[in-house]
């Protein structure tokens, strides 16, 4: 019996000591978190042309006044809110989304918040599309590099179908691309 007590001791001393030499090895292998540097925040001294998307990526849909409007968003974010527009139009019938010059940030709807309490930035605002006579709805929430817990990620990109409340050129048909019912 006392054999058997004794067995079981050493194997869960076994076991605790593999798992504390596992995490000491992914903390030590497991790259540092870096701050952003401060050209890669968008400020309003960008030029609407100066991110480019990577060769096989999703085309962006460029927001003409977004440099003006949107500040303390990182230019990665902005790459896919743009590259989520392309997506919700394509999904919603528009073919053309690469000739579209009149997407804008509707004046008043920008808002950013943070979360000191898990570090989390929330951003929304309404994008409009005069010549289509659309609206969508932009919600991105990131966390900066210095801030980022180990179990998040950079951030979560939402472009939706507007609230009725938010239609300016009336109902249109309008489908999320990442869901399977109208809104």
């Amino acid at each position: 019996m006392e054999y058997n007590t004794r067995r079981k001791r050493y194997i869960i001393i076994a076991a605790i000591a593999l798992a504390v030499i596992s995490i000491a090895i992914f903390l030590a292998f497991r790259p540092p978190n870096r701050e952003p540097e401060p050209d890669s925040l968008v400020d309003n001294q960008n030029t609407e042309t100066d991110i480019t998307t990577e060769p096989g990526a999703v085309p962006r849909t460029m927001i003409a006044n977004f440099s003006h409007i949107v500040h303390n968003l990182p230019d990665s974010e902005r790459v896919v809110i743009e590259q989520n527009l392309t997506l919700i139009l394509r999904s919603n019938g528009v073919t053309d989304d690469n000739t579209i010059e009149d997407v804008i940030i509707r004046d008043g709807s920008y808002i950013q918040t943070f979360d000191e309490d898990v570090g989390i930035h929330v951003t929304f605002f309404l994008i409009d599309i005069p010549s289509l006579r659309q609206t969508y709805q932009v919600w991105n929430d990131w966390i900066a590099l210095s801030d980022r817990p180990s179990n998040f990620d950079d951030g979560t990109t939402r472009v939706l179908c507007p609230d009725p409340k938010d239609l300016i050129f009336g109902e249109f048909p309008c489908t999320n691309p990442l869901r399977s019912e109208n809104e």
